[in-house]
């Protein structure tokens, strides 16, 4: 019989030394050496991205209602602090663009104007360019398969 030791030490050979806390490697966005607080970042995009379309298409990809898997989505990337305003009900087949938020977006005195201003959080980190979430909804079989990617947004 191995022991821990041993058992740990050949895991971590076998996996190059890739793995969290010793155990298997980590298939999510914070396994990542990104910081995934700056989502302007090129490569927290690709690390995010890359957890989409692991996210879209695990247990085979296809679902039921497209409404429902994207609003599952959108709560796991509220942990790193990315939202965007969506209608579960109105999910519908094709190409759709959500404008992307850090954080809720930026309420108040934000310049030195004295004006009350709103913004996404994104563009002013983003030389003004804000990020949006393009989806493509197909239905196959009765069931709807579907891909999701961070793109560059329109500017403010």
């Amino acid at each position: 019989m191995k022991k821990f030791r041993e058992l740990r030490q050949e895991i971590h050979e076998n996996t190059g030394g890739e793995t969290r806390a010793g155990f298997g490697v980590g298939r999510s966005a914070r396994d990542s050496i990104s910081n995934l607080n700056d989502i302007t970042l090129p490569e927290t995009q690709v690390a995010v991205n890359a957890f989409i379309e692991n996210f879209l298409d695990r247990k085979n990809g296809p679902c039921l209602n497209p409404g429902h898997k994207l609003a599952e989505l959108r709560a796991r990337l509220n942990t790193v602090g990315i939202n965007f305003d969506m209608d579960v009900n109105r999910v519908e087949e094709g190409q759709r663009s959500f404008p992307l938020n850090a954080y809720g977006g930026r309420f108040g005195f934000i310049d030195m104007d004295g004006v009350v201003k709103e913004d996404d959080g994104i563009a002013y980190r983003n030389d003004g360019v804000g990020l949006s979430l393009d989806v493509s909804v197909v239905r196959e079989d009765g069931m709807y398969r579907m891909e999701a990617k961070i793109v560059p947004g329109s500017s403010e």
